[in-house]
């Protein structure tokens, strides 16, 4: 007697990729994680190359947004093939981050100078980043980022001393665009030299079989134990942190 498979509908099956995702994105993600490890080497300071952090991190960010808007719809379409305007974006991101990795040194040394220019960056990168955050995270961060970001342009109508300057919309995106407080700052700056380096690290650790090392032998150690399940996890992920030294990777892979 066969029993019948009841299906499973509480998790929605993944969105099936186009052909054009899966021949791009293999070599869009190899090229974000050898540009992540050449950086981290510092490769491109023995050779004298003039680099700053920001600059590398706008081409990582056009790689960024092309494997998204490649890889998640804008709705719960099951597209088989890809919608133009998700090609647009894609492509639109990727120019926008490697134009911005040649013009960057410019932009931030004369910024007051290119006012126009260094608007229309500001807007579409802001643009780009919340969308493709909205695809990946949901709406929940993204209001976060909304509600920052009307703080930025309403501060100064905050009475007492949560009131902020008084700024006009173009230099608005142009700070949040070009300046390394901002988009382009710390939290995206360890993501790229850190967090990336960890979670290759670790998907090689996977690949390779070292994860399963670690695996077995906290089951060795802490398998016989009661709760012996949540102790294994903890032992082998501590032994995985011993080596990468991030919770992310961890997690990651």
């Amino acid at each position: 007697m066969e029993i019948a498979q009841v299906p499973n509908t509480s998790e929605e099956a993944p969105v099936p990729s186009s052909k054009m995702a899966r021949a791009l994105t293999p070599w869009l993600g190899a090229a974000l994680a050898i540009i992540g490890i050449i950086w981290a080497s510092g490769i491109v300071v023995d050779l004298g190359i003039a680099l700053i952090t920001e600059q590398v991190i706008c081409g990582v960010l056009g790689l960024t947004f092309a494997i998204i808007f490649l890889n998640i719809r804008a709705g719960n379409q099951r597209l088989r093939h890809l919608p133009w305007y998700d090609a647009l974006a894609a492509l639109v991101g990727f120019i926008l981050g490697w134009y911005l990795f040649f013009r960057y040194p410019l932009l931030l040394d004369q910024v007051a100078y290119l006012p126009v220019e260094s608007s229309i960056v500001g807007f579409l990168l802001i643009v780009l980043t919340a969308e493709a955050l909205r695809r990946t995270a949901g709406w929940g961060l993204l209001c976060v980022l909304f509600v920052f970001m009307a703080y930025g342009l309403l501060g100064h109508l905050v009475p007492g001393v949560l009131s902020g300057r008084s700024l006009e919309l173009s230099k608005f995106f142009s700070y949040l665009g070009v300046d390394t407080n901002a988009l382009l700052g710390t939290p995206l700056i360890i993501i790229f030299t850190v967090v990336v380096i960890f979670i290759f690290l670790g998907q090689v650790l996977l690949r390779s079989g070292g994860s399963e090392y670690f695996t077995d032998l906290a089951a060795a150690l802490m398998g016989h134990s009661r709760g012996g399940s949540a102790k294994i996890a903890v032992v082998a992920s501590g032994l995985f942190g011993s080596i990468s030294g991030s919770a992310v990777s961890n997690v990651a892979s």
